[in-house]
């Protein structure tokens, strides 16, 4: 099997036995002309002649419009009938006579063939398929065949449709519309080139489109199957199977400056498990979500770890100890191959119903999914929070800078970067309601309490930027009691946003006496980049 490359899609042959074609009929004597025939043809205008006419012409040609009536026409040499008006009467062929014929108008009556008779009906285009009637009355060793001959832009049923009675259908030269769903029983033939136009195909297919084929031609494929796969065709026990393929050469999809990356990305073995991917896709659609999804054209998923430990920030934040007092915690937030661990330290002050501060953080993540990297974090917040009765609310603005470990980077005509740096900057504002409340801190006191979120976060990497801002809504709810001066309260909060869903459950105990809080929290976030829990703890000390 051998490839040859078009312009639009890898067109593939087939290359048949060796069967003969054209050697036995005078196709050869039509080409030649009327200079060569001039001195046996004979051209029929009007006539009308009950009689039975004996044909022995090389060439039989009926004007156009010309109407002509026979009882019978018997053809006793080979020759060429080419009618362009209406032919009425038989045509009784003589035995071992090869007829060719070529038909721009009609036959009324029927062509009966003789023992060991050839008659070959040549179809160049739509204009001269015009069906024969062919006598069921036929002799031993007689043959009709169907010459498509240099057509192009004809659909292939139609010419199995002006076969029907044929013996066999050649296919010669010729550019021929195909579908997958087309079964014919025709014996078929190649000679020549012929090009077989597929428009439906689609996806990953392997299946016998033209079966019992034979002939001494190359039979092309071209296919509408898009730039990202290829079409093929093998030669098996006779029948012509097509195959189409995922192609894994990106310069075929991408072009020469991105798709030769991806080519060297794959020859180099880096990314294994985003090269094999990619080359599962079955659409474009399906492949530029992934490229969407990867560090590799997309670094600023990067900071996707940093996204996710920003979503889960700032629930929470509400005055405690009166004064002054420091702060420290830490956080680990994990899911879908990813992990980012955290520590933050800080100072804030707090009066009676309103407070701020500001913390440093550092950590480490890692991530295993599409391709592996990892990187070290370290930035810094200002927030602040008020009480006043019936509202309360939070908020942060905060920045980190992320120096990363990672494989190669498409930087575009720039080739490729490692370990880009890159930074975030996030902040967050809460503000809730006390819509219901019951009891007392020292008997122990239920509340639920709704509360509205905005949400900001903007990466940059290299020269990729990314900005979300989202808005959400959801509630806090628990019970609280105090026992010999410590306050312990037991909460759960749920908030919906646009693009993610998010759920926990937290614990804070707060000795006003010792001017100490310790709270603990496990949440869950459930987002479009995948699903990611964090375990976290914190502890506020007066000074």
């Amino acid at each position: 099997m051998k490839k040859f490359a078009s312009a639009c899609v890898l067109a593939i042959f087939t290359t048949f036995g060796a069967s003969p074609v054209l050697a036995d009929y005078p196709y050869h004597w039509f080409f030649r002309g009327l200079d060569y025939i001039k001195d046996n043809y004979i051209l029929f205008a009007d006539i009308d002649d009950g009689a039975d006419a004996l044909l022995h012409y090389d060439w039989m040609l009926v004007e156009v419009g010309a109407v002509v009536n026979y009882a019978k026409f018997d053809v006793a040499g080979s020759g060429v009938i080419e009618n362009y008006g209406h032919v009425a009467g038989d045509f009784n062929i003589y035995n071992n006579i090869t007829v060719v014929v070529k038909n721009f108008g009609q036959f009324s009556g029927e062509f009966i063939l003789g023992e060991n008779s050839h008659l070959v009906q040549i179809v160049t285009d739509y204009s001269d398929m015009h069906a024969l009637n062919i006598s069921n009355i036929r002799g031993s060793g007689s043959l009709f065949t169907i010459l498509a001959d240099g057509v192009s832009g004809v659909d292939f049923m139609d010419l199995v449709a002006l076969a029907k009675d044929a013996d066999r259908l050649i296919l010669r030269d010729s550019l021929i519309l195909f579908n997958l769903n087309y079964t014919t029983t025709v014996p078929i033939e190649i000679s020549g080139n012929v090009v077989l136009l597929i428009e439906n195909v689609s996806g990953l297919k392997s299946r016998a489109i033209l079966p019992g084929v034979t002939g001494d031609g190359k039979l092309f494929v071209v296919t509408n199957a898009g730039t990202m796969f290829y079409a093929e065709t093998e030669y098996i026990d006779g029948n012509v199977v097509l195959l189409v393929s995922r192609d894994t050469n990106y310069e075929n999809i991408f072009g020469d400056t991105l798709g030769r990356f991806i080519n060297n990305i794959r020859a180099s073995g880096a990314s294994p498990k985003l090269m094999a991917a990619m080359d599962a896709a079955q659409t474009i659609e399906e492949l530029n979500a992934i490229m969407r999804n990867s560090i590799m054209f997309n670094p600023t998923n990067l900071m996707r770890p940093v996204k996710m430990m920003t979503m889960f920030e700032g629930i929470h934040f509400r005055p405690g100890v009166t004064g002054w007092s420091g702060a420290g915690g830490g956080n680990v937030v994990f899911g879908d191959d990813m992990l980012l661990y955290m520590a933050e330290f800080g100072a804030e002050y707090n009066a009676s119903d309103f407070s701020f501060g500001a913390s440093l953080h550092a950590g480490a993540f890692s991530e295993s999914g599409l391709e592996d990297f990892a990187g070290k974090i370290y930035g810094g917040k200002l927030h602040a929070a008020m009480d006043r009765n019936i509202f309360y609310g939070s908020m942060y603005i905060g920045a980190t800078y992320a120096m990363t470990d990672s494989g190669p980077i498409y930087n575009g005509a720039g080739g490729s970067v490692y370990n880009p740096d890159g930074v975030a900057y996030h902040g967050a504002a809460n503000v809730g309601i006390r819509a219901f409340e019951s009891g007392t801190l020292r008997k122990g006191m239920f509340f639920a309490n709704p509360i509205a979120r905005l949400r900001m976060f903007s990466a940059k990497v290299l020269n990729k930027s990314e900005s979300e801002f989202a808005f959400g809504g959801g509630a806090i709810m628990g019970y609280g009691i105090a026992v010999s001066g410590v306050t312990t309260t037991y909460s759960a909060y749920g908030l919906v946003e646009q693009s993610a869903r998010q759920f926990g459950v937290r614990t804070d105990i707060e000795s006003l006496r010792d001017g100490v809080n310790i709270g603990l929290e496990v949440g869950v976030i459930d987002s479009d980049i995948g699903q990611f829990y964090k375990i976290g703890a914190n502890i506020t000390a007066g000074f």
